[in-house]
C-alpha cells in the first residue's frame, strides 16, 4: 500500500465515524430521527417534540398548523369557533376558555409535579383508592395500609386541604380496592379490596351505603381495575386476585359479568381510565401467575382490542393512573417493574396517553419511585392528584403530589 493511501483510509474513516455520530443526535430530514430522543418524541433540531400533537411540528419537523387550527394525529384541523357551544370540544392538549370561548393550548412542557404541605394530611398508606366527586368539587380518599394496619377512613381534597369526614356508616377496613365516579347517579362507587370482599358500596357525599339489593356479584377480589363509561352508563371492572379474566359491568342498581373474546389475560395489579376522547376504557399492564406485564387495551362496551403502540412504558404493576379531561390525555405514574437479582423494581415515571400512543414526559420529575399510590384528576382545578405508595414494600409515603400548570 502507497505512503499515500496509508495516509488516506484512516482519515476516510475518521470522516465516515464523525459524519455517523452527528446523523445519529441531529435531524437528517423533515421528519425527524428521533435518534436522540425517548418516549414516542422525535428530534427536530435540537428538541424533542411530539409529531402527533405539535402545531409547531405537525406530522413533520418545521410543519406547522396556523393559530386557528390544532395539530391532531400529525394533521393540522380547525378548531371550534366557539367551544361552549353545545357538541363542541377542544382536542387533545387544549382547553376551553370561556372568557374568550376559545381553545387554548395547554403545552406538555408547562406541566410539572409539585409536592404539596397542607395543614391537613391522612396518615401514611399504602393501596388507598381515590375519585372525583363532580357533583361536590372534591377528590375522595378511602382506606389503605399503613403501619398500624388497615385504615376506614374518609377525605377529601379541596385542592389546598385534606380533610377527615365521618359518615356513620362506611366500609370496613381495606386495601387494593377500586373506586369510580358514577356521573349518570353523582356517586362514587368502591368495589372489593384486601382483607377479600365482594362488597359494592357508594358515597353521596354525606354517607356510606352498602348495595345490597343485588343478584349477582363479582367473585371476591382485590387488586382489579374499574373504570367509568359515561356513554353506557356502566362502572367496568377486570382483572383482581382470585379471579378470572372476565369483565363485569355495574349499571348503578346491579352487576353482570361478560365473556368477551379476544380479553386480555387474567391479572391483578393493573390500572385502568375512561378515555373521553375515544370513548373506551383503557387498560395497562399487572402481573400475571407469571409474569409482569406491560401490554395496552381498550374496551369499548363490546369488545376488548390489543393496541399495540410502538413505543410504551415499561412493563409494570400497581401503577397509578388518572384521565386528565381538560387536556384529553391518560397519566400514569411510578409502579412495580420487573424483578432484577430478587428484589422488586419500583419506577418514578411519568407517562402519557395520546389516544394512539404513550409518550414519556421526561421533563416530569417528582415523586420518588413507589407503587401501590392513588391518583385522580383534579377537574376544576386542572391537576392531578397523587397520594401514598410504597417502596421496598415496607416504607409508605403520605405526600400529597399534584401534577399540572
Amino acid at each position: 500500500m502507497s505512503a499515500l493511501l496509508r495516509h488516506a483510509v484512516p482519515a476516510l474513516f475518521s470522516l465516515i465515524l464523525t459524519t455517523a455520530a452527528c446523523s445519529s443526535t441531529t435531524s437528517t430530514g423533515a421528519s425527524g430521527d428521533g435518534g436522540a430522543c425517548s418516549g414516542g418524541l422525535t428530534t427536530c433540531g435540537d428538541t424533542c417534540v411530539d409529531l402527533q400533537t405539535d402545531p409547531a411540528h405537525c406530522g413533520r419537523c418545521d410543519e406547522s398548523c396556523s393559530s386557528e387550527n390544532a395539530c391532531q394525529a400529525g394533521a393540522c384541523k380547525a378548531l371550534p369557533k366557539d367551544c361552549t357551544a353545545a357538541g363542541e370540544q377542544c382536542p387533545v392538549d387544549y382547553a376551553c376558555d370561556a372568557s374568550t370561548k376559545k381553545c387554548i393550548r395547554t403545552s406538555a412542557a408547562t406541566l410539572t409535579w409539585s409536592l404539596r404541605t397542607p395543614a391537613h394530611s391522612p396518615g401514611s398508606r399504602r393501596g388507598p383508592a381515590m375519585a372525583y366527586d363532580a357533583a361536590r368539587g372534591r377528590v375522595v380518599m378511602f382506606g389503605g395500609l399503613g403501619e398500624g394496619g388497615y385504615f376506614d377512613d374518609t377525605w377529601e381534597w379541596d385542592g389546598s386541604d385534606w380533610t377527615k369526614r365521618t359518615p356513620a356508616n362506611h366500609p370496613s377496613a381495606r386495601k387494593d380496592h377500586s373506586m369510580v365516579y358514577d356521573s349518570t347517579r353523582g356517586r362514587i362507587v368502591l368495589y372489593g379490596g384486601t382483607p377479600q370482599s365482594d362488597e359494592t358500596w357508594t358515597w353521596d357525599g354525606t354517607n356510606w351505603t352498602r348495595m345490597t339489593n343485588v343478584d349477582f356479584s363479582p367473585a371476591a377480589r382485590n387488586s382489579q381495575a374499574m373504570a367509568f363509561d359515561p356513554v353506557r352508563q356502566r362502572a367496568v371492572l377486570f382483572g383482581g386476585f382470585f379471579t378470572s379474566a372476565n369483565t363485569n359491568e355495574w349499571d348503578g342498581a346491579k352487576w353482570r359479568e361478560l365473556r368477551p373474546n379476544p380479553r386480555p389475560s387474567a391479572r391483578e395489579g393493573l390500572a385502568m381510565f375512561f378515555e373521553t376522547s375515544g370513548s373506551r376504557a383503557i387498560a395497562f399492564g399487572g402481573v400475571s401467575d407469571t409474569s409482569v406485564l406491560g401490554d395496552t387495551w381498550s374496551w369499548d362496551g363490546n369488545a376488548w382490542e390489543e393496541l399495540k403502540p410502538n413505543v410504551k412504558p415499561p412493563a409494570r404493576q400497581k401503577t397509578g393512573v388518572a384521565y386528565d379531561t381538560s387536556r384529553q390525555r391518560g397519566l400514569l405514574f411510578g409502579g412495580e417493574g420487573v424483578e432484577s437479582q430478587g428484589s422488586p423494581t419500583y419506577l418514578r415515571d411519568t407517562w402519557e396517553w395520546n389516544g394512539t400512543s404513550w409518550v414519556e414526559r421526561v421533563n416530569a420529575a417528582g415523586p420518588s419511585a413507589r407503587a401501590n399510590h392513588a391518583m385522580a384528576y383534579d377537574v376544576p382545578r386542572n391537576q392531578v392528584v397523587l397520594f401514598g405508595g410504597v417502596h421496598l414494600g415496607t416504607v409508605a409515603f403520605g405526600e400529597t403530589w399534584v401534577y399540572g400548570p
